[in-house]
């Protein structure tokens, strides 16, 4: 999608992907510097170890605790983090309500990043849940100390639970691993009869497209979404931080990279 945007707007540029782990981490580092990078994602599972490279880190990134986007400036790094940018545009690209109340699954990387962004983008009312009480607290609190206007609440990823949180909520994401190798065909959620018909379903998992919560979502009349709207919103911001231009959504939709994974 990028390389399509810097053609389209005729950028001098090529994204291009390069391994980067645990072990070669400060040479990669030393290499964008060297070779003046201009910028990149950074993937799992070297988001947080990115951060002490960094000369300088956005607030929310540090909120977050980790990375996925820098930009180089004549050698000075600067760190970012596009993960739940992505989640709350393409809610709001959909018209999907998640400002009242808004239940996440999942208080790992992904599920911190969304959790932030969506407190920081006017949820009212957000219920972490995850198998580990210990770390929906932990995100829960950081949010009520950190987060004016928004009041987390942690919980387990009970079924029972999740279904009764659901009942005067809009949104439900899922950030955890079920319905992703190797754990396809495993869901958070098996039944959905009581729940309400207006509840909306984002499943962060692309790849597969449909997970299990999603054929059973769909199946029981729900609107229910995979993560490619999330992995294109969180370039477009990427995009912008890199170059200051605005990316052509429109242009990169007509060539249909997503047509058929952006609706439900």
């Amino acid at each position: 999608m990028h390389n399509l945007a810097f053609s389209q707007l005729d950028i001098n540029a090529v994204f291009l992907a390069f391994l980067c782990n645990q072990d070669n981490i400060s040479q990669v580092f030393q290499s964008v510097r060297a070779l003046d990078i201009k910028g990149g994602s950074i993937t799992m599972p070297v988001k947080k170890a990115a951060m002490p490279f960094m000369d300088f880190i956005s607030k929310d990134a540090q909120l977050i605790g980790s990375v996925n986007v820098f930009k180089n400036i004549n050698g000075r790094l600067e760190g970012y983090n596009t993960d739940g940018l992505g989640v709350v545009h393409f809610l709001q690209s959909k018209n999907i309500p998640f400002t009242d109340k808004t239940v996440l699954v999942g208080a790992g990387g992904a599920g911190q990043s969304i959790a932030i962004q969506l407190a920081l983008h006017g949820t009212k009312n957000l219920v972490i849940c995850d198998k580990d009480l210990a770390s929906a607290r932990s995100l829960a609190d950081k949010i009520n100390e950190s987060i004016t206007g928004c009041h987390a609440d942690a919980s387990t990823a009970d079924e029972s639970v999740l279904i009764a949180e659901l009942q005067n909520s809009d949104l439900l994401v899922d950030a955890t691993p079920l319905g992703m190798p190797p754990l396809e065909g495993q869901s958070i959620l098996y039944s959905f009869q009581s729940i309400p018909k207006h509840v909306t379903f984002l499943d962060i998992c692309y790849a597969p497209p449909k997970t299990k919560l999603l054929e059973l979502a769909r199946e029981n009349g729900f609107q229910a979404y995979n993560g490619i709207g999330m992995l294109l919103y969180q370039g477009v911001e990427a995009f912008r931080i890199w170059t200051g231009c605005e990316f052509p959504l429109e242009y990169v939709e007509q060539q249909n990279l997503f047509a058929n994974d952006l609706n439900p």
